[in-house]
């Protein structure tokens, strides 16, 4: 199951919302470098998504 989506989740809709997700960090740190950490939010995104299966 390494990788897969929850049931519950749309393949096509997680990729457009982390895109959008993506896009929008990256100009929130373009404002306000010291104030936005992109890899922890993509982190924290992800693992809400993407849930350990163990």
């Amino acid at each position: 199951m390494d990788g897969d989506l929850p049931a519950h989740r749309d393949p096509r809709t997680e990729a457009m919302l982390l895109v959008a997700l993506w896009d929008g960090l990256q100009i929130q740190w373009l404002y306000a470098r010291d104030a936005v950490d992109i890899e922890a939010a993509l982190a924290d995104h992800l693992e809400d998504v993407l849930p350990s299966q163990l």
